[in-house]
């Protein structure tokens, strides 16, 4: 007899139509710009059809714009601290303006797909995705602008030409390391991933860190990839558990339908981590987190 058709999977790799919604934040000059935001913005807004872009965008904004969305890409500062705990910078009247962690986490929770594009951005997508985000791509240290609109392009070219999240994520990571510069001789390559506060990158005589190299690259960052599995929603008894194959590192995550099955699974398995370079990256993300990094804008909006 003829075999049975394969399953559907359990979720989509494509953008498909339910189309990208893209924060620029901030988009206008000011205490608070980044010179890269706006154009990586546009520049996505032209890559991605039907995307649509949201400049200077307030919390007030934010769910009418996500509404019908499975995706959306934030550009901008996510190192404000609000109560102790990593946050995204919004734009309200030419101000900055932030929400409480798990505020942000219930306004994004029922996408998809979230790319958190700035600096020390890990943290709040880790709250995504045990809320339920599928896939988040994000930084686990502080992110050059320049290398992160790199990123941001590479990314989401592949993921517009159909491209899975695990390639895109390889893409975007191509799109920086095949940058070049002119050293007054030759074009040679511009950035490697690597954190700005490594220990072998260079310090200014006040200690701060230059983000350079000792070969002359400049330190980008390094971007992370964080996914929630779920069980196939026919499953009727305990399956067996497989890493999924295509995200190559050495844990898996996988979640129930039912909450209680979420629950236990939550509990022995973490959640899918990824970083650039794996496992050599994740070998200097476990020592560079024990540093005290300094964030490009000191951000801290509350304290009690």
């Amino acid at each position: 007899s003829a075999s049975p058709p394969p399953s559907a999977p359990v979720e989509a790799e494509t953008l498909g139509a339910e189309g990208l919604c893209i924060f620029s934040s901030p988009q206008s000059p000011g205490p608070n710009w980044l010179e890269a935001v706006p154009q990586e913005c546009e520049a996505l807004q032209e890559l991605v059809p039907g995307a649509k872009l949201v400049r200077d965008p307030s919390v007030e904004q934010a769910p009418e714009e996500l509404h019908g969305v499975a995706r959306a890409h934030l550009a901008g500062h996510h190192d404000a601290v609000l109560h102790g705990k990593r946050t995204f910078v919004w734009m309200k009247q030419g101000q900055a303006e932030v929400l409480e962690q798990p505020t942000l986490v219930g306004l994004l929770k029922h996408l998809q797909e979230v790319v958190l594009n700035g600096c020390d951005s890990e943290s709040l997508g880790k709250a995504l995705v045990q809320a339920g985000v599928g896939d988040v791509v994000c930084w686990s240290t502080m992110s050059a602008d320049k290398a992160a609109r790199l990123f941001a392009i590479g990314y989401w070219t592949a993921r517009a030409q159909g491209k899975p999240v695990g390639e895109a994520f390889e893409a975007g990571q191509q799109h920086v390391l095949t940058a070049t510069r002119w050293n007054g001789s030759c074009y040679v390559q511009q950035y490697a991933l690597v954190d700005p506060a490594d220990p072998d990158i260079g310090r200014h005589p006040d200690g701060r860190p230059t983000g350079r190299l000792c070969d002359g690259r400049f330190a980008a960052g390094v971007p992370v990839w964080l996914r929630r599995r779920q069980w196939p929603a026919d499953v009727s008894a305990a399956p067996r558990l497989h890493p999924p194959v295509d995200m190559p590192c050495g844990s898996s995550c996988f979640t129930g339908q039912e909450p209680w099955l979420q629950k236990l699974s939550d509990g022995f398995f973490p959640i899918l981590h990824l970083a650039a370079g794996a496992p050599e990256a994740e070998q200097r993300m476990v020592a560079t987190r024990q540093a005290v990094l300094q964030p490009k804008v000191d951000w801290n909006f509350g304290t009690a």
